[in-house]
């Protein structure tokens, strides 16, 4: 490996060399290009990028991992790019500490959002988890073959609705994909196309779609409150709103079991089934 110059981190414009850049010959045929990089360039370089595009900055491997841990909210934001994530979806409320993506809030965050996540939620609905899977999976027969991506998709999404705000996707998934998908590669692509298709009729008509589906789940859950088992997300949600109507406004509430059921799930739907 390369031994790096040791600079000490400072805030603001500094005269810093840049790190290392990838040598162009070395990306032909790369199996690994990042783990090769670090092993010949250190935890620190530049990965240069097609066409006009500016070079990827990688920062890879321990020594990194213990520079996060200790400076992570000195130096390190997410707040633009989720700001134009949370824009591009038509989230609102974005800016509160409840929605922080950074720092300790975001920590407080996470510490409540455990909960919802807790073994003890999934152990408490097992048997119902089972039966959404023997539900999506009695059509297929042995030795056919099956779409994996979609057919996970479809079980986990309808698990994690259930199980978390009893409520399935049904009818609105592919909307949701949709919707998601297009969401993240026009805010973190560089690609104009995708950028251009957060304004495509299909686009707009799958934002109407998810968000019928945020309402249709809050309507659910103010209709008939279920007082006879554990809260769920909406419910908890519920609750906050009512003790603080300020920070959780309607859109927000109709997006609440969307973006913590659906969100981080339907984009990688086979590692959570696994």
């Amino acid at each position: 490996m390369t031994d790096q110059l040791a600079i000490e981190w400072k805030s603001g414009v500094t005269d810093a060399p840049l790190p290392p850049m990838v040598d162009p010959a070395d990306l032909a045929g790369a199996k690994n290009v990042f783990v090769e990089q670090y092993r010949k360039l250190g935890p620190v370089f530049r990965l240069p990028q097609r066409s006009s595009r500016s070079p990827m900055t990688v920062m890879a491997g321990p020594e990194v991992n213990a520079f996060i841990a200790r400076y992570e909210d000195e130096f390190f934001t997410t707040r633009e790019q989720w700001q134009d994530f949370d824009q591009a979806m038509h989230i609102e409320g974005s800016s509160q500490e409840g929605f922080a993506r950074d720092g300790q809030a975001n920590k407080q965050r996470r510490v409540q959002m455990s909960r919802t996540y807790a073994r003890t939620r999934v152990l408490d609905q097992l048997a119902d988890m089972v039966d959404i899977t023997v539900s999506q999976t009695r059509s297929w027969q042995s030795g056919a073959s099956i779409a994996v991506l979609p057919a996970m998709q479809r079980i986990v999404s309808e698990q994690l609705g259930q199980l978390l705000v009893h409520f399935g996707p049904g009818e609105y998934l592919q909307d949701f994909i949709t919707y998601l998908n297009t969401s993240i590669k026009g805010t973190f692509g560089a690609d104009e196309q995708a950028r251009q298709a957060l304004s495509s009729p299909e686009f707009l008509r799958s934002k109407e779609r998810v968000v019928e589906l945020g309402r249709a789940v809050l309507e659910e859950h103010r209709r008939q409150p279920r007082l006879d088992r554990k809260p769920d997300m909406i419910d908890e949600a519920l609750a906050a709103a009512a003790a603080c109507p300020e920070q959780y406004p309607e859109s927000v509430l109709e997006r609440a079991g969307l973006g913590l059921s659906w969100l981080d799930w339907i984009r990688w739907p086979i590692p959570v089934a696994l």
